[in-house]
């Protein structure tokens, strides 16, 4: 299980017994750990909503109809509250595991294509002059303007910023991140999941990623920013 559904799942439902959600915590402690964090919550949360009942009748059984119409809408928004009551109270146990830990480099290329899937469809190019600024801050310059970018933003991996850039080529839309080098990023050279196939190599400082639909056009906008890109 990657990490977005483990984490998807683990909001959901932290008690769940989902196979792949059991042996993802039996393999990973920090993730064992920020379940048990969500179940200690949920606890919290259950022990919140228990009230002393009065010994007056009718007040006990207003209040068990409350209790009960809470307990019956409770599954229904337990994601929205879970996601909002463990910002603040596991945010101090979790920020230095999610800024420290291994970062997954293909799946979170694949997650910030996937949260940008409608930018793939742009088709004017963006000017150099304005390229070369924004590559400027990453310690980059090209000799020449790169064809067809018509997407520059940054980006956050996992606490690393990177450069996050849309090459419309004949082939396909290609992705390009530029991601400075860190110990904690870890991914294999090239991937290929369901359509997508991913390419990574380096250069000085920088990983360059190329994602996308089609080899042809990947190899292409690759061979055009090793030609072009370079550190300054």
């Amino acid at each position: 299980m990657d990490e977005l559904s483990f984490r998807r799942q683990a909001y959901a439902d932290p008690n769940s017994k989902q196979a792949d959600f059991v042996e993802a915590q039996q393999q990973d402690p920090t993730r064992q750990a920020f379940v048990d964090d969500l179940k200690r919550l949920d606890g919290q949360l259950e022990d919140a909503f228990k009230v002393d009942v009065p010994e007056n009748l009718a007040d006990k059984l207003l209040l068990t109809q409350k209790i009960q119409s809470h307990q019956q809408g409770r599954r229904r928004t337990a994601v929205w509250l879970s996601m909002a009551a463990s910002v603040a109270f596991v945010a101090g146990l979790t920020f230095n595991m999610l800024r420290t830990g291994p970062i997954n480099l293909n799946e979170h290329a694949l997650a910030h294509v996937m949260h940008e899937v409608d930018a793939l469809h742009l088709t004017n190019a963006l000017p150099s002059d304005a390229l070369q600024v924004q590559l400027a801050s990453y310690g980059k310059s090209m000799s020449q303007g790169i064809e067809g970018v018509v997407y520059a933003k940054e980006c956050d991996f996992q606490g690393i910023k990177s450069l996050h850039w849309i090459v419309q080529t004949e082939q396909g839309p290609v992705t390009l991140f530029i991601v400075p080098k860190d110990p904690r990023l870890q991914g294999q050279n090239q991937f290929a999941q369901e359509q997508w196939r991913g390419k990574t190599i380096e250069q000085n400082n920088s990983l360059l990623m190329f994602v996308g639909e089609n080899s042809q056009a990947i190899e292409q906008v690759q061979k055009d920013v090793e030609t072009k890109l370079y550190s300054i």
